[in-house]
């Protein structure tokens, strides 16, 4: 077994995920990923629906089956693999979607999205797909920033963001705008068409400070808007982990609801036509030193 941390989580795995490995599992809830050990009948019943998966309960857990992959089989303490595949592309989905379920079975806040941490603070980077959550998270990590995660941002008390996957996942022309200087390069990329790619900076897990939600839109130049009150639960719950028929949804509302009473919410938009990076991470770098009064 070999043992990682990853979203406050402890991992012990006998697969290789791209998490940061951990000797001890002191004071955190332990995860097992095991190979084996259920085999799910073929034509079987999901009701639900998240992206390219399916997923229903199955055999006192949730069974999620996705197209060229094997079943995989979650309760609150344990993943099953479900068959034999290549195991870096198994670990991978382990880590960026399996393990949302996880979160969600504990009542752990999770989002799709990227984080960076600096001198103790926390960033959240939300947005739809193509938005430029993980380009501008890989960005400030070239400029300082240390890299927590992409894909899965979680939220423990506290408003702490922990560390989760080591890697990030760019689309083609931000990993040629980006790879220079990083600390390895992909050889192929996944099945979404995304390159992998390890930042050069590892963050450390912080209090969330801000959360920047980034839209790709018909403007000349990246603009920003602070949002308050109510209108920032309603603006995050489109980016928020909620499953259906998995946990509570009223204790999600709740607890999203306290996080963001206590930090700042932006709205960026950046120019459809073009990135304009440095504009884009200018702007997120000038609004995080900014004091939400």
């Amino acid at each position: 077994m070999i043992r990682y941390v990853g979203y406050g989580l402890g991992i012990e795995s006998e697969i290789a995920l791209p998490l940061p490995p951990i000797r001890s599992m002191a004071a955190l809830p332990v995860i097992a990923v095991q190979v084996g050990g259920f085999d799910a009948p073929e034509m079987l019943n999901l009701p639900y629906v998240t992206g390219a998966a399916a997923f229903g309960p199955y055999s006192g857990g949730v069974l999620i089956r996705t197209e060229g992959l094997p079943d995989f089989l979650v309760s609150k303490s344990r993943i099953l693999i479900g068959g034999p595949r290549a195991e870096a592309e198994v670990g991978d989905i382990v880590v960026r979607m399996v393990l949302g379920f996880v979160l969600q079975m504990r009542s752990i806040l999770a989002f799709h999205g990227a984080a960076v941490s600096r001198n103790g603070r926390a960033i959240a980077l939300f947005g739809d797909s193509g938005a430029g959550k993980s380009t501008a998270a890989m960005g400030l990590a070239r400029r300082g920033w240390g890299f927590l995660c992409d894909d899965i941002v979680a939220i423990e008390s506290g408003r702490r963001v922990p560390a989760g996957a080591t890697r990030a996942r760019l689309n083609s022309d931000s990993f040629d705008r980006l790879s220079k200087g990083l600390r390895s390069a992909p050889s192929s990329m996944d099945r979404d068409g995304k390159y992998s790619v390890k930042p050069g900076s590892e963050g450390r897990a912080a209090a969330l400070d801000s959360v920047f939600v980034i839209e790709a839109a018909e403007v000349e130049a990246v603009e920003s808007r602070a949002v308050r009150g109510y209108a920032k639960l309603r603006i995050v719950l489109a980016h928020m982990h909620s499953l259906s028929g998995i946990g509570d949804p009223g204790t999600r509302l709740r607890k999203a609801a306290e996080v963001l009473e206590r930090v700042s919410l932006f709205v960026i938009k950046r120019p459809s036509s073009r990135f304009a990076l440095d504009d884009l991470l200018d702007t997120i770098e000038a609004l995080s030193l900014r004091e939400d009064p």
